[in-house]
């Protein structure tokens, strides 16, 4: 091995069956398999880390030291806290008028973008094959959300609709699609990265009477090099629960909830029953869009049944 001290740096690309792959930054070969030190906590996509080649294989090596995080992307599982992928500027939330998108699941990345301070985009893939119905449902999730200041691009992974303007919009960042499956995000990234070959899948009509829902194509967080930036890739989920601190990051995290709740009577006002509430005279009076104030809602119980 290489002497004491002399480690190269990289980025974690993916990880493999017991070991993960690096992309240097300088040397040949820039792409290494490398197994992790014990002493190291788990690592995910986008960590940049300090590594050693193999002085018998260069395109073998150790990871040795991990670099502070700027961000994690994070999620709850039954299993606990699970880092997503890390280092990230910009978090690509995307989603299609097949399988029909959840409100619910876009405020949740809103959610986490805010609190992990990367900047949030909604990307409408799919948008050229929108029927009439399917574009009032659109611009119902869309509208509430860009007057928060979110930035949306309607695309096409397959005609390449505003895809030069989202690639302008990443710029020299790093970036992550997230979203249901069967959204189109890995097509998306073949149309951005040419020599991706990131595998795609059809729409499933196998259940929910018929009606399409996504199929799981991706099956693990990848990083891509972009002509300037970085773009990641992530498996399709159907749940998405934020790494919430306490209910009054929660509350930060909807700007416009808490505008309002600085009117209510009751510092402690749940926003449900009790008297001049800023929260629920902002809703009539429709300053607070119903379904973020659900997706709000939902948010504050799972946070107290976990800290119950």
């Amino acid at each position: 091995m290489t002497a004491a001290g002399n480690l190269e740096a990289g980025v974690v690309v993916r990880h493999l069956r017991g070991e993960i792959e690096i992309r240097a930054d300088a040397g040949v070969p820039r792409s290494l398999r490398c197994f992790v030190r014990n002493a190291l906590p788990p690592l995910v996509t986008g960590d940049r880390v300090r590594f050693r080649r193999d002085d018998d294989a260069a395109d073998r090596g150790v990871v040795e030291a991990l670099d502070p995080r700027r961000t994690l992307l994070a999620r709850h599982t039954t299993r606990g806290l699970r880092g997503i992928c890390a280092n990230l500027d910009v978090l690509l939330v995307t989603f299609a008028p097949q399988p029909a998108p959840h409100a619910d699941l876009v405020d949740r990345y809103l959610l986490a973008a805010e609190l992990c301070a990367l900047e949030p985009v909604l990307v409408v893939n799919k948008s050229d094959a929108a029927s009439d119905a399917d574009r009032v449902l659109l611009e119902a999730l869309i509208a509430p959300r860009s007057a928060l200041g979110v930035r949306a691009f309607e695309v096409s992974a397959h005609s390449g609709l505003g895809l030069r303007a989202l690639e302008a919009a990443i710029g020299t960042r790093s970036a992550a699609f997230v979203g249901q499956s069967g959204v189109g995000k890995s097509s998306l990234l073949n149309a951005l990265v040419p020599d991706a070959g990131a595998e795609t899948g059809d729409l499933s009509t196998r259940s929910n009477r018929g009606r399409s829902r996504g199929r799981h194509t991706t099956s693990t967080t990848r990083l891509y090099e972009m002509e300037r930036g970085l773009l990641i890739d992530s498996p399709g989920i159907r749940e998405f629960i934020p790494d919430i601190p306490d209910v009054r990051a929660l509350t930060a995290g909807f700007s416009e909830i808490a505008s309002a709740a600085q009117r209510c009577r009751f510092g402690d006002c749940r926003h449900e029953r009790e008297p001049d509430c800023g929260v629920r005279d902002a809703l009539e009076a429709g300053e607070i869009d119903p379904g973020r104030l659900a997706s709000f809602f939902l948010l504050r119980d799972e946070l107290d049944a976990r800290s119950a």
